[in-house]
């Protein structure tokens, strides 16, 4: 588990669990639909009213070169709100209504290549 966040982020600590080393956009769909809502909305409210703080903070890195581990932890987490957001704001559930769980969605872009977010 990526132990360390920023440190004007180190409230977020107890989310890196669940979503801090989740690499794909695949596997963070899965965990949002085995959760439980109460944990996805405990999750949503601690990150979605600071996300102009997370984006302040990792726009001082270059985009050309590898995020500091902790920056690297905090890009995770909000990548991961952004697979949560859906559930807290439209779905109301973990799952997508009247599809199948667990399912699985991917990306594939005209060139043949797969979205690894």
């Amino acid at each position: 588990m990526t132990a360390i966040l920023p440190a004007a982020f180190i409230d977020l600590a107890p989310f890196l669990a669940t979503w801090g080393d989740l690499e794909t956009a695949q596997e963070r769909y899965l965990v949002r639909q085995q959760s439980r809502m109460p944990d996805l909305q405990r999750f949503y409210d601690a990150l979605a009213p600071r996300l102009v703080a997370v984006f302040d903070h990792l726009d001082r890195f270059p985009v050309d070169a590898p995020l500091p581990p902790p920056e690297a932890a905090l890009f995770r987490l909000t990548l991961a709100l952004g697979e949560v957001s859906p559930a807290i704001e439209i779905y109301h559930q973990p799952e997508v209504p009247f599809v199948p769980k667990p399912h699985f969605v991917a990306t594939t872009w005209s060139d043949g290549t797969r979205d690894k977010l």
